[in-house]
């Protein structure tokens, strides 16, 4: 597994690297009225780790339907058709993470929207500072920051808690096959 994983994080690691290069080189062509600083920041930063974490688990879902299978065989050859029952209960959370999925993937992207109106709104401040303090607006300006970034903070909550439920979802049913053992363990304990 230690291998698996370094194989893994490596490989990320070099083809973040040729991500930000091809991204750099694409900026360096770009002509400058073109040129949206906010845009490649967010590419840079937010998109890149978006694409990392979905790199991390490439090769886990190939490998997953063939664990899942197998498993599926072992538990109808224990419990026979009983082994229906935590295969309707992983039907049902899979379905379930499904259509969270769908709702995250909206809200990460009004989040990716705000992180890139406040980088937009940071570097034109950034560009004409002298002129801003000159005319006195500095503390204006900052309130504008501020008020971006909890703006930014509100919307990453929503789409924070839709990946908690999300995990909260998918892991509950789990550890019910778990729970079920336990409990006809006690039972068992009882009885006797």
């Amino acid at each position: 597994m230690g291998q698996y994983q370094h194989r893994t994080f490596r490989t990320i690691t070099m083809a973040r690297a040729g991500l930000v290069s091809i991204i750099y080189d694409k900026i360096a062509r770009l002509n400058i009225k073109d040129l949206d600083p906010a845009t490649s920041m967010t590419l840079m930063s937010a998109d890149m780790e978006r694409i990392v974490q979905g790199w991390q688990t490439m090769h886990e879902i190939w490998s997953n339907i063939i664990e899942v299978g197998l498993a599926i065989y072992l538990l109808e050859r224990q419990l026979g058709v009983a082994c229906v029952v935590p295969v309707a209960v992983s039907i049902v959370s899979l379905l379930g993470s499904m259509v969270a999925m769908n709702f995250i993937m909206s809200r990460q992207a009004m989040w990716l929207e705000a992180i890139e109106r406040r980088i937009s709104a940071t570097s034109t401040m950034l560009a004409s500072m002298k002129g801003i303090k000159m005319s006195g607006l500095k503390d204006t300006l900052l309130a504008t920051m501020q008020k971006l970034r909890v703006e930014e903070l509100e919307i990453s909550k929503r789409f924070r808690k839709l990946i908690i439920w999300n995990m909260v979802f998918g892991n509950c049913f789990l550890s019910f096959p778990f729970h079920l053992y336990h409990l006809r363990i006690c039972e068992f304990c009882e009885l006797m």
